[in-house]
């Protein structure tokens, strides 16, 4: 069951996620996968975004559906790669974190529909991010 437009708009408000651009992936993550793509460890058909991450998605066997509602977020300035499933499965999550060689951090606070989705946040770990940022603090 999914909830209303009404039900999501209350719990954004009270829960106060940052916003996702929907789909739209990060330029630090895009070096990234054209960097894979430049050493032969995805494969995509184009330089695309999208072919981009169907490439690495490819690379990382699952047997449930970990990656949905995917896009970027902007907390405390930085660009921050989100997935927000219903589910939360390590084994994938980690797997595309260690592939783009980024940190990773699991929130029940999301912005797809808040309450019944998770965040999973991606971050590269040269950046300077305080992770607790994305709790207002």
């Amino acid at each position: 069951m999914h909830p209303t437009d009404q039900e999501i708009l209350t719990r954004r408000e009270y829960l106060k996620p940052t916003p996702v651009i929907d789909g739209k992936v990060p330029t630090w993550m895009r070096k990234r996968l054209l960097s894979l793509k430049a050493e032969g460890r995805i494969k995509a058909f184009s330089n695309s975004n999208n072919q981009l991450l169907a490439g690495l998605l490819a690379k990382i066997p699952a047997k449930y559906s970990w990656f949905d509602h995917d896009g970027t977020s902007i907390v405390d300035g930085c660009e921050i790669f989100v997935n927000e499933p219903y589910h939360y499965y390590a084994e994938p999550n980690q797997a595309f974190a260690d592939l783009l060689d980024c940190e990773l951090y699991v929130l029940a606070n999301s912005w797809w529909y808040p309450g019944w989705t998770i965040r999973v946040a991606f971050w590269p770990k040269t950046m300077d991010f305080n992770v607790g940022s994305m709790f207002g603090s």
